[in-house]
């Protein structure tokens, strides 16, 4: 297991990360620390849907099915 320390850099710590790890410059990450001090960091996705056109994701034919829909039951319960 490799081991890193963590540095000063201005007011905040650093902590070196080996280039084997594939981690692009600029790549965004959740920092998450849990109660034993284990620190997590977790890629941030991209948002696949942030330029999607409006309509993309509507399919005629399934609309045509859910247009004339009417709930029997408890289908909407929660």
């Amino acid at each position: 297991m490799e081991t890193t320390k963590a540095r000063k850099q201005g007011n905040s710590l650093m902590i070196v990360l080996n280039k084997q790890l594939d981690i692009k410059e600029g790549q965004e990450f959740y920092v998450v620390k849990d109660k034993s001090g284990v620190i997590e960091l977790i890629p941030k996705a991209e948002d696949i849907y942030a330029n999607v056109e409006v309509g993309a994701f509507l399919d005629d034919e399934l609309d045509e099915l859910s247009k004339g829909y009417t709930p029997q039951g408890s289908e909407l319960d929660d």
